[in-house]
């Protein structure tokens, strides 16, 4: 389910973007470094996305996962998402894939955002991991 502030369109910017963040082999992680340093990286991983200087709303899926939404467009956040694939690189030693799309207005289907942005992740993923896909 998506949580429903993921979906608040910003009217002012004209566009929203909405990203799935996936924890590459997350539980390889899990099994070789323990859980309790897979939840310090998840709760890191939260706190880089609510950094983001456009962000919207945070919300985790499952066990590996955010969804989170930032005022805009690609363009306009193109540079930060980046930044924090690096950013979660360098200071986790871990990578990322992302998802992402956007809404232009009000008429959507959550189902239908939620099938793109995991067509996206699972590009973003067959492309190499720590990576991003955007359509």
């Amino acid at each position: 389910m998506v949580p429903p502030k993921i979906l608040n369109f910003d009217k002012e910017k004209g566009e929203t973007i909405i990203n799935l963040l996936d924890v590459d082999d997350f539980g390889l992680l899990n099994l070789n470094f323990g859980y309790e340093r897979g939840d310090v990286i998840l709760k890191n991983i939260k706190q880089y996305i609510n950094e983001l200087p456009n962000i919207i709303e945070c919300f985790g899926l499952g066990s590996d996962e955010f969804i989170f939404s930032c005022c805009g467009n690609f363009d306009t956040n193109s540079k930060d998402i980046f930044n924090l694939l690096r950013h979660i690189l360098e200071k986790l030693n871990v990578t990322v894939s992302i998802g992402i799309t956007t809404i232009e207005n009000n008429n959507f289907s959550k189902e239908r955002l939620m099938d793109q942005l995991r067509y996206n992740l699972i590009v973003a993923k067959e492309n190499g991991k720590n990576k991003i896909c955007f359509k």
